[in-house]
C-alpha cells in the first residue's frame, strides 16, 4: 500500500544502502556525493541533499525515505493528497 512500507521492505532498502557504502569503502572511496533523480518527482528532502558531498563514514543512509503520502494545500487552500515515491537518490564517488 503506498505510503506504508512493511518492516521487511524498509529493512531491505536500508541494508542495500549499507551494502552500497561498504562496497564503495572497499574500493577505497573516501567521499561520496548524493545524487537525486533531478526530475519533477524529487521531494524537498532529496533536492536539498542533491550534489552534497560527505565523508563516506558520515553519509546519510539511503534511501532517505520510503514511498509515502503527504498532504499539501493548493492555491485555493484545498488539502490535496500527494504520493511521494521512494527515495531514488544514489551514491556517487566524489573527487577528493
Amino acid at each position: 500500500m503506498p505510503g506504508h512500507p512493511t518492516a521487511a521492505e524498509r529493512k531491505f532498502h536500508l541494508e542495500y544502502g549499507r551494502q552500497k557504502l561498504a562496497q564503495m569503502r572497499n574500493e577505497g572511496i573516501l567521499r561520496v556525493e548524493i545524487s537525486s533523480s533531478r526530475d519533477d518527482q524529487v521531494c524537498e528532502e532529496c533536492a536539498l541533499l542533491d550534489s552534497k558531498v560527505f565523508d563516506i563514514d558520515r553519509a546519510p543512509l539511503l534511501p532517505i525515505h520510503e514511498e509515502r503520502t503527504i498532504f499539501i494545500t493548493d492555491d485555493e487552500e484545498r488539502e490535496i493528497e500527494e504520493a511521494i515515491p521512494i527515495c531514488r537518490c544514489a551514491y556517487l564517488a566524489a573527487s577528493e
